[in-house]
């Protein structure tokens, strides 16, 4: 199998700095986006720190969830060393895609999404509004105003090492399917229906990413945003004489 893959980003009119971050390396079918948090520099560091620190722990052929640790360990003994605390923090979605199969891995509320003949959200959120989703303390209607709807459970550099939970997938990647990584400054402003009528258009990667984004900006987008798409491709056979 092929794949193609491209990102964009944009801070956004209510941001100064952009915190988030995204990594493509097509050599290992490994597509990282994290959204850093912290403020400013600091933020913008810390996605810098993940994406830059698990890439190069997976060229070193360690398993997804053992970069992913590496980065978040990494990212504590940074801020430590700049702050003296572990003030920084960052979310971060990972795709990993070799031969027949693929791998996610995320921490915090960025997510992934799949889209076959339909859209389908493949993550859960790490966060406060997430679990009361989930035990169905609150309906989604009640989750996008909640006073709680930005509070994490689980983000890197912040959370202690031994309370860290890397959340995990894995499954079967066929041809024609089309993956989307996202900040929630993109599905904050676009809905599922939204996002599937994009991504339904099959435009090139980087033109669907370039729409995204442009229309996340549209509806008053008031954080970074960023998305991340890689389509499944059949490899190009021999020539037909």
């Amino acid at each position: 199998m092929k794949l193609s893959g491209a990102f964009a980003t944009d801070p956004g009119p209510a941001r100064a700095h952009n915190e988030d971050a995204c990594l493509i390396l097509k050599s290992h079918g490994c597509f990282l986006l994290s959204d850093g948090m912290g403020g400013g520099p600091d933020g913008q560091l810390a996605s810098k720190i993940v994406c830059t620190v698990a890439a190069e722990q997976l060229k070193r052929g360690l398993a997804l969830e053992a970069a992913i640790l590496g980065a978040h360990n990494a990212l504590r003994m940074d801020c430590t060393r700049r702050t003296g605390d572990t003030r920084s923090g960052a979310t971060l979605v990972a795709l990993v895609i070799t031969g027949e199969r693929y791998q996610l891995a995320w921490v915090g509320d960025s997510r992934i999404y799949r889209l076959d003949d339909r859209l389908v959200r493949l993550t859960a959120d790490h966060s406060v509004v997430g679990g009361l989703l989930a035990s169905g303390a609150i309906s989604a209607e009640e989750a996008l105003n909640h006073p709680y709807v930005s509070s994490l459970t689980q983000v890197l550099g912040k959370t202690e090492p031994a309370e860290l939970e890397i959340e995990t997938m894995s499954g079967r990647v066929n041809v024609g399917e089309r993956f989307l990584l996202c900040s929630d400054g993109l599905y904050g402003k676009l809905d599922n229906t939204a996002l599937f009528n994009i991504m339904s258009q099959r435009l090139s990667p980087s033109e669907t990413t370039q729409l995204l984004v442009a229309e996340a900006l549209k509806q008053d987008a008031d954080d970074n945003v960023s998305a991340l798409i890689v389509d499944v491709l059949e490899e190009p056979g021999p020539a037909v004489e």
